[in-house]
């Protein structure tokens, strides 16, 4: 009867209210070069050379690195297993779409979250950052607990700094980097060496485990639960269903006792992520509500990954089908964002007809990528419509960030930071193996 109450309330929120964004002219505000795969070697160059010596991507790095106050607070970071999850994914998408081998780079970046399992002390435990190696005093960057009582810096049981307050869309984007080389391998898209497929799996079988172990609520090293760690299953939740399943079905192939709770909990939850999936679309695509508050996007990039994740995982029939219904939930109204890895995963494994319509935009955004990811000294504004990434702000991870921002260049003095570019090499690989995104 609640449920039937419920959605009868969604249909009058939506019906005969659809909203659709305009985009803005483009606007260039700085020279990029527009080949698409000499600009994924220069990203790709750029990046890796702020990948530190226990293998973490340094998303947001301050030069000049081999100055030690610069580089120990490049690792002063929010989001550190995200985005480095992201840039796993693009090397495998790389291997699969080039034939050129990523093993060793593969091996690396998984060790990075490894690390993070002896620094906090707790197997399967990530953190928001860490500082490997550092067992020195508190630097003056670090947050306290007094300062910021659910993430903040500590040292673990190996004297390392480590900042604590792991979220759930952490946890999300670091399995989706995990499970993507190894679904490509089951998939015979790439022939991943032993000792490759060992250190994904040290790296996300600990993390599943340990999700399942906290009843889906990730626990501190206090056994507190985190902030933003609840992926509990609350009735009609499809953003923490989604995520859950996307983590287990990663592990599934290969820990039996997973794969149990992740067919127990399909079963339990599948079809229902798929309706809210699809009612939580419309009604988002009948409100101005999403377009115009930015912790939502972050969200729903969340989502994006855990979608696409679990597309590329599932092979039953009747799964994929409500994997679909969510995946259509999501399109309802991200198509008109700009947002480049779903666009494509989207075209590639559920609607290729609804998704080409998009796919323009997203190359021509990938021209208009920065080749040279570097602050530029810009600040932002929030404009009414949707803004094409030439015309955006520089962003740490730009699928995540508002594409209403419009960035207001020379307002200030560049910094020196220098950031990551997974965002760019995870759509390009990706677009690449679907073969939805020209070479050059």
């Amino acid at each position: 009867m609640r449920r039937a109450a419920f959605l009868a309330c969604c249909t009058l929120l939506w019906a005969g209210c659809a909203y659709s964004p305009s985009v803005a002219p483009r606007e260039p505000w700085f020279e990029t070069d527009a080949n698409l795969e000499r600009k994924a070697k220069r990203l790709e160059a750029q990046t890796m050379g702020i990948v530190n010596s226990a293998g973490m991507l340094l998303y947001e790095a301050h030069t000049p690195l081999d100055d030690f106050a610069n580089w120990a607070q490049s690792h002063d970071l929010a989001d550190a297993p995200a985005w480095h999850g992201h840039l796993i994914a693009a090397l495998a998408f790389a291997e699969a779409a080039s034939g050129v081998d990523r093993d060793a780079e593969l091996r690396r970046l998984a060790g990075g979250l490894t690390r993070f399992y002896s620094v906090t002390g707790v197997p399967g435990l990530l953190g928001r950052s860490m500082l490997p190696d550092y067992r020195g005093p508190r630097l003056k960057w670090m947050d306290t607990k007094e300062q910021r009582p659910t993430r903040y810096w500590l040292q673990g049981p190996t004297g390392e700094w480590w900042r604590n307050g792991l979220a759930k869309g952490h946890l999300i984007h670091a399995c989706f980097g995990l499970a993507v080389p190894l679904a490509l391998e089951r998939a015979a898209a790439i022939d991943l060496e032993p000792k490759t497929r060992g250190a994904l799996l040290d790296a996300l079988l600990p993390a599943a485990r340990y999700l399942v172990d906290c009843d889906f609520h990730i626990r501190d090293y206090d056994g507190t639960p985190t902030e933003f760690g609840n992926l509990g299953p609350q009735s009609l939740n499809g953003f923490n269903m989604l995520g859950a399943l996307s983590i287990l079905a990663s592990a599934a192939p290969y820990d039996a006792e997973l794969r149990a709770v992740y067919e127990e909990k399909f079963d339990a939850w599948g079809d229902r992520a798929g309706e809210t999936m699809r009612l939580f679309g419309r009604i988002l695509r009948s409100t101005r509500y999403h377009w115009h508050n930015a912790p939502t996007h972050s969200n729903m990039h969340v989502l994006a990954a855990a979608t696409i994740s679990l597309l590329m995982q599932e092979t039953d029939r009747e799964r994929t089908r409500e994997i679909r219904r969510a995946a259509r939930g999501l399109w309802h109204f991200l198509r008109f964002e700009r947002h480049a890895p779903f666009t494509i995963g989207y075209t590639a494994l559920v609607d290729r007809s609804e998704g080409e319509l998009r796919l323009s935009e997203v190359i021509d955004d990938l021209r208009d990528f920065p080749d040279d990811k570097r602050d530029r000294g810009e600040s932002r504004k929030t404009m009414s419509r949707v803004q094409p990434l030439a015309n955006r702000p520089l962003s740490t991870h730009y699928w995540k960030s508002k594409p209403y921002y419009r960035a207001i260049p020379d307002t200030r003095p560049p910094d020196g930071r220098v950031f990551g570019a997974q965002d760019y090499l995870l759509a390009y690989w990706m677009g690449r193996y679907f073969g939805l995104v020209p070479a050059e």
